[in-house]
């Protein structure tokens, strides 16, 4: 009798489990944001941006999501790899998408044209072909559905979509209400020496990817200056420790430092005016810094640690 019981329970979770899968989750309408990154060798796209909703729109007596997408792209050495210096800020809008819940699926109109494109398709089966859309091109090979799961985003689970090339080998996925591991508007292809990826995807002021637990720094602004911006670290050059002053003791900010190859070294979250940021822990040389202000804009700078 206990052994029934034991198998009992277990095909209780199972299917509980399944049941939460199966409900249907659609992009969100309002108040979200994807944080992408680009880069690799010898290629022309090293950024870090977003995709924000901005509004809706009324197309052919049909709603959509507007999407504006910002960020900031860097200059390459002459080796082909990325830096962390800014070569150009950008900000423009990139189109816009609608929910066909009924269908699962996702259309998309890009900017100046009222032509509705598939952009995602999420009832898809094992292995099914996937279907040309915004970010599909065949041309770039045959892809197909090579696994379908659940994955918990947030407090709820989600159907998980493996995209897999022909031959098996597996590369990136969908899932239900973000889009793709790749981002939200990014090309569904097997890369090399080129990736796009997404960071991480905010709802609600929540962090929902890659978990709640990471710090999805959305950016509602980028300030193009180092000077006089509101901001400073000092002494600068630094021995173990700075200190951070701005133009108001109210304001909390949170501030990210990465080293010269563009990874992040060190975040403090909630830093006032005359807060005390130890950087014993890291070796000599030039950094970069980035401060997040309470209102969404971001702010830049160097730093040298001596």
């Amino acid at each position: 009798m206990r052994t029934i019981y034991i198998l009992f329970c277990a095909s209780v979770l199972i299917n509980t489990g399944f049941s939460q899968s199966i409900v249907y989750h659609p992009l969100p309408n309002t108040n979200a944001g994807w944080k992408c990154r680009s880069g690799g060798f010898e290629v022309d796209d090293c950024k870090s941006y977003q995709f924000l909703i901005t509004g809706d729109t009324n197309i052919l007596g049909l709603t959509y999501h507007k999407i504006q997408k910002s960020g900031v792209k860097y200059w390459m050495t002459t080796q082909g790899w990325c830096t962390v210096n800014v070569q150009e800020y950008f900000d423009y809008y990139v189109g816009a998408y609608r929910n066909d819940s009924i269908n699962r699926k996702v259309y998309f109109v890009q900017p100046g044209t009222t032509v509705d494109t598939l952009l995602y398709n999420f009832n898809y089966s094992l292995q099914s072909p996937l279907s040309p859309s915004v970010i599909y091109n065949p041309g770039w090979g045959i892809f197909i559905i090579s696994s379908i799961d659940s994955v918990l985003v947030g407090s709820q689970y989600r159907r998980r979509f493996g995209i897999s090339t022909s031959n098996g080998d597996e590369f990136t996925y969908l899932i239900e209400g973000i889009g793709s591991t790749k981002g939200l508007l990014e090309p569904i292809r097997h890369e090399i020496e080129h990736f796009t990826s997404l960071v991480c995807f905010k709802q609600d002021n929540n962090t929902l990817y890659p978990d709640t637990a990471y710090n999805c720094l959305i950016y509602t602004a980028i300030e193009n200056n180092t000077q006089n911006n509101g901001f400073q670290i000092r002494p600068n050059p630094v021995n173990d420790e700075a200190e951070l002053i701005t133009t108001s003791d109210a304001i909390k900010a949170t501030l990210v430092l990465f080293n010269y190859l563009g990874e992040q070294v060190l975040i403090c979250n909630n830093v006032i005016n005359g807060s005390k940021i130890n950087f014993t822990s890291l070796p000599s040389g030039m950094y970069f810094y980035y401060i997040l202000n309470f209102d969404g804009k971001i702010f830049k700078g160097k730093l040298l640690i001596k």
